[in-house]
């Protein structure tokens, strides 16, 4: 007979009577139990086939679930990820009971029940001690406890959160698999979702951005950059990309990988510099981060000037804590190429402390890292790995598992910071469930036996903010269930912090995996938990909490007669699921669409430029302010300024996108691992879906073509805030808005058919407009008498683009090698109506732009202009665009003979006009051939009919020649 040891699982329920009585609740012990010992697809079973069910007693509000388990199994077999997926699994399977604490215990030699947990092996570390240095500053022990201030013009707003730190665990990520000898992420798909990298997209574009705008430090235990590029300056490297100004002398204490770092004594004025230069091989976002020695004899407040792509933005840091490790500055954009830089000055309110220069880095990589007991890397973006890896790439000594390195790096690299900062630190890991039993909801834990005081209250102030939110803007039958406790190894790491693991939903129930898939749910929980940990604070604190306000909209920037620019926009909504209300605005401008460095302050919801420059492209974006901290910023918009000509043209770029939705997430194929591949995944990159400043390049190719405007958002024009009637034209992108959305409003479309009628010139671009108006009849006659074209298809099929009549002689690609915006899926293609003109087609003829002159003028882009990845063609075909709409269109022609734009089995040419003579007339197919030719002589006569039954539909191009005089088009045949 082989020995068992008894384990115990706790598990207290409320309002249920004992569990003797409770049979559905035993018969689901048993069923998990039994699953349990089944074998998984790509590996053993979890327990052992000997385990067995004891027994099941009630013990106050707690309830037991004692089963045997081999002796064998606890000393050799039992390690961090099988309790870890013993807890998961028990808490999940039981959700749809009414437990409050799940605890797993077992008996020990001497007879006594444990925590299973305790079976594991047991990790202390010491705290890493401030080390001395041999550089010469004096040693201000003093100054270790100064607070770091943010300085003007600083990367980071100040708010409630102020002093505040924030640990973040995004849960789970790619990981080594010993027995397959592989990496595989930690979650399957289910839904079109992978936990391991829903968890980092939320985290890092939602949450880290909310407490970010609060004025919290925030530290995360996976990397926070999802830029795979990696560029790393060091002091070593020497001219071009490190250089200095100034007194600077070199260390004998090892820096960055063992090498040299540099230092400058501080002063009241900047005396030295030192300048970390890199090339940039790709314009896009990159978190910046340094590299440093730590030590007493260093300045609290030691400054970084960040020269991107929209000026220079300024951070302050303390470099007497948190050293040897990635401290990161803040997120900026750079163009490609080496105008990028940072700067480290020796200025600084605290004198004659050491200012070190050692290393920076921009953006996050790949994984480099090497598993500590397998030695393998994992060839995966290092935001998508596992906490492991980076926590041994910030410096974490210890070799421990993914899970309980979470908490442990959080606590040692918390131990370097300054004691205010280790008074006001959390930690919260963010997760999604699955159950096998279709479980459903949102719940919050803290660990189930030791809980570190004030981690009761935080869950509490989190789980009421993010329940009553989502059932007042999701779904008002959300389900709830509650706040438990756990013996989850992520908390149970934790000693000196409060703690909370969040399961926001289960990502295997169909309606749950639906909201985890939208930006805007995770926004709204993330929002959500941001105003918890604000609650809590404020709590403990004895404060009134502040909530961030939301951003503006209905954003417009006008050019006045008088030169000056007026900007105005709407305050944002206040209360209920919102922040509290706008007290100040930022209005940052530049001469970037994407980055900006510049901006002023102002109390009312407008704003008035008084001096900036003629024949100049300003861009502007708002931020609103209270005492709670910054807002997101509104979209963008653009402005060029005239140059004085009074003949100059005046458009107005109206920016029509405002689609977020997982209809434009990434679909990725994911072939690892080997033996159960991903498959396709749904990735919700929000810079590839809508970044909201895609007014850029209309803007560009605008000023390019001499064109001066102004700029407003969509819901400008249907709020009634500014008319149509002074503009020359319009230029409004859609992009890929599309039904849900509406795509073109009633209030809309009323606006542009008032401009129309009065003679207007509209330009409009993006790829779902006929899609929406004409196919799904949210405005078909509309779209057809104005637009003259009709829907024909949703999706062409081709990235290639080709001009005919004015726009002949341009073609290019949609996207392309150097494109990074958003993929221009499921392009419109189009049928031409009565009085309209093909004037682009895709590669296989189809129609993709359509254009009218008369009583006004269109050109309509069935695709995103913004997608057009060659800034010189996308400048082309809006210039060749501006030229169409302003050529007379009543100016005679020189031939008289009227071609239908679309014909079937024969094609009639009206030639009521023409005079005698003789005729010729030809037809050309897509590859230039000749296919179709009739000479004759004229001698008067309405009309010219010939049959075309045999040729096969396409665009064909057509030439008619009359007394040595030609006429040239392209004519359809469906």
């Amino acid at each position: 007979m082989k020995t068992v040891c008894s384990v115990l699982l706790w598990l207290g329920i409320s309002q249920v009577g004992l569990l003797a009585q409770n049979d559905a609740l035993q018969t689901r012990v048993h069923q998990l139990l039994a699953e349990l010992q089944k074998p998984a697809p790509a590996g053993p079973a979890l327990l052992p086939p000997e385990s067995q069910l004891a027994s099941l007693q009630r013990s106050g509000e707690r309830l037991r679930i004692q089963f045997y388990l081999p002796p064998s199994f606890l000393d050799r077999e039992y390690n961090e990820d099988t309790h870890e997926e013993l807890v998961e699994y028990f808490a999940a399977g039981l959700a749809d009971f009414p437990y409050r604490q799940l605890q797993l215990e077992a008996q020990n030699p001497a007879g006594e029940f444990q925590a299973l947990s305790q079976f594991l092996p047991q990790f202390e570390w010491e705290p890493q001690a401030l080390a001395d240095n041999q550089d010469p500053a004096p040693y201000d022990r003093g100054a270790y406890q100064l607070k770091t201030p943010k300085l003007h013009n600083s990367a980071q707003p100040t708010g409630f959160l102020d002093d505040k730190t924030v640990w973040l665990s995004a849960g789970h990520g790619w990981k080594y698999d010993r027995r397959h000898q592989t990496f595989k992420t930690q979650r399957h798909n289910t839904h079109g979702l992978v936990e391991d990298f829903s968890n980092v997209e939320t985290v890092n574009y939602h949450l880290l951005d909310y407490l970010h705008r609060a004025g919290a430090r925030v530290w995360t235990v996976r990397e926070r950059d999802m830029n795979e590029r990696e560029i790393i300056v060091d002091n070593d490297q020497g001219t071009p990309h490190y250089r200095e100004t100034g007194n600077w002398s070199t260390s004998k204490t090892a820096g960055y990988r063992q090498q040299t770092y540099r230092y400058s004594i501080s002063k009241r004025k900047q005396r030295a510099s030192a300048e970390f230069c890199p090339t940039i091989p790709e314009a896009g976002w990159y978190w910046v981060s340094v590299h440093y020695v730590s030590g007493a004899n260093r300045s609290v407040d030691t400054r970084y000037r960040i020269d991107h792509a929209g000026g220079s933005s300024m951070v302050s840091i303390n470099q007497e804590v948190h050293g040897q490790t990635w401290v990161y500055l803040g997120q900026f954009y750079f163009e490609a190429g080496r105008a990028g830089k940072v700067v480290l000055l020796n200025e600084s309110a605290e004198t004659g402390q050491a200012i070190i220069a050692d290393a920076v880095r921009f953006g996050g990589g790949m994984g480099s890292i090497g598993d500590c007991q397998h030695g393998r890397t994992s060839g995966e973006p290092r935001f998508e790995e596992g906490a492991q890896y980076y926590a041994s790439y910030q410096g974490f000594p210890h070799c421990l598992g993914d899970v309980s390195v979470r908490p442990q790096y959080a606590e040692w690299e918390l131990a370097k910071g300054t004691a205010t900062e280790r008074r006001n630190a959390i930690y919260l890991s963010w997760h999604s469930n699955a159950s096998s039993y279709g479980g459903s909801g949102s719940e919050t834990y803290i660990h189930s036996r030791r809980p570190v005081k004030g981690s009761r209250a935080l869950r509490n102030f989190i789980h009421r903010e993010l329940i009553g939110d989502i059932q007042r803007a999701w779904d008002g039958n959300w389900r709830d269930r509650g706040t438990k406790s756990a013996d989850f190894g992520e908390l149970r790491g934790l000693q000196t912090m409060p703690g909370v693991l969040l399961e926001v939903a289960f990502h295997d129930h169909p309606q749950d995996a639906e909201a985890l898939s939208s930006p805007a749910f995770r926004d709204l929980a993330a929002r959500a938990v941001y105003k918890g940990i604000v609650r809590y604070f404020a709590a403990r604190d004895g404060q009134s909490p502040v909530f961030l306000p939301e951003r503006p909209t209905h954003l417009r920037a006008l050019n006045r007669t008088d030169q000056r620019v007026v900007l105005q926009w709407q305050a944002p909504p206040a209360g209920g699921i919102y922040g509290h209300a706008a007290t100040a605005y930022r209005v940052y401008y530049g001469r970037h669409p994407k980055a900006f460095a510049e901006s002023v302050r102002t109390r009312e919801p407008a704003f008035t430029f008084e001096d900036l420059l003629p024949n100049t492209t300003y861009y502007f974006r708002i931020v609103a302010l209270n005492a709670g901290g910054a807002s997101a910023p509104s979209a963008v918009v653009a402005l060029r300024t005239p140059s004085g000509q009074r003949d100059q043209p005046r458009y107005l770029i109206v920016d029509g996108y405002d689609r977020l939705d997982k209809g434009l997430a990434l679909r990725v194929r994911e072939h690892r691992p080997h033996y159960a591949p991903l498959g396709l995944t749904r990735r919700l990159r929000l810079e590839r879906m809508n970044s909201y400043d895609y007014v850029g390049a209309h803007a560009a190719a605008l000023a390019q073509n001499g064109v001066y405007f102004d700029g407003a958002s969509n819901e400008v024009l249907a709020a009634g805030q500014l008319r149509l009637a002074p503009y020359d034209g319009v230029n409004w992108y859609l992009g890929r808005e599309s039904v849900r959305d509406e795509v073109l409003s009633r209030e809309e479309r009323a606006v542009l058919r008032r401009y129309l009628d009065a003679g207007g010139n509209l330009i409009i671009s993006g790829s779902e407009l006929a899609y929406a108006l004409d196919h799904k009849g949210q405005g078909a006659s509309f779209y057809r008498d104005y637009f003259k074209s009709a829907y024909r298809g949703d999706d062409a099929g081709q990235s290639s683009v080709v001009g005919l009549g004015v726009f002949k002689q341009l073609e290019g690609e949609l996207g392309g090698d150097q494109y990074r915006g958003y993929p221009p899926r499921s392009p419109d293609y189009l049928r031409v109506l009565q009085g309209g003109a093909p004037l682009l087609h895709y590669g296989d003829r189809k129609v993709a732009a359509v254009g009218y002159r008369g009583t006004y003028g269109i050109v309509n882009f069935a695709f995103p202009l913004e997608t057009i990845g060659d800034p010189q063609l996308r400048a082309a075909l809006l210039g060749r665009a501006l030229d169409y709409l302003s050529t007379d269109s009543t100016t005679p022609t020189l031939l008289l003979a009227g071609l239908p734009d679309v014909f079937g089995t024969e094609i009639q040419l009206d030639l009521r006009r023409a005079p005698e003579g003789r005729a010729h007339f030809e037809l050309r197919d897509p590859a230039g051939e000749r296919v179709f030719w009739r000479a004759w002589n004229h001698a008067g006569g309405a009309k010219k009919v010939f049959s075309t039954a045999d040729l096969p539909p396409a665009l064909y191009e057509y030439h008619f020649e009359f007394m040595g005089l030609e006429q040239r088009g392209f004519v359809l045949k469906e």
